[in-house]
């Protein structure tokens, strides 16, 4: 196996880990799925491994977190001119994805606090 072969291999299962995913990457489909079939949002990743970023997505990125005030989430917004808003890309840091998919599954089981509410 190639050097990248297992760089990639190591990163989709450390996200296989981290975001409960199965790793189905050998199959000829997304690297990871998501097996929960009741949440409202499921996913289908293509994970990426690189060496680094090239400096300008760096600074697009270091740009964000600056600006950022306490309490956001900082995201850089991808466009290329000439194309439809909706093909636009979002990049975020994964613990902020995290903290998010987090906040879905909490308001999935019955509020921000995951209990259910008194009837």
């Amino acid at each position: 196996m190639s050097i990248q072969k297992r760089r990639g291999y190591r990163h989709e299962k450390a996200l296989e880990a981290r975001l409960g995913l199965w790793r189905v990457g050998t199959l000829g489909r997304e690297d990871l799925h998501d097996t929960n079939h009741t949440a409202a949002v499921r996913l289908s990743v293509e994970a990426k491994s690189r060496e680094s970023y090239p400096i300008w997505w760096r600074d697009a990125h270091r740009q964000a977190w600056n600006n950022a005030p306490p309490g956001t989430v900082p995201l850089v917004v991808w466009h290329l001119t000439s194309q439809k808003h909706d093909e636009d890309r979002v990049d975020l840091r994964l613990a902020d994805f995290e903290a998010i998919l987090d906040y879905i599954h909490r308001l999935e089981r019955g509020g921000p606090d995951g209990e259910r509410p008194a009837a």
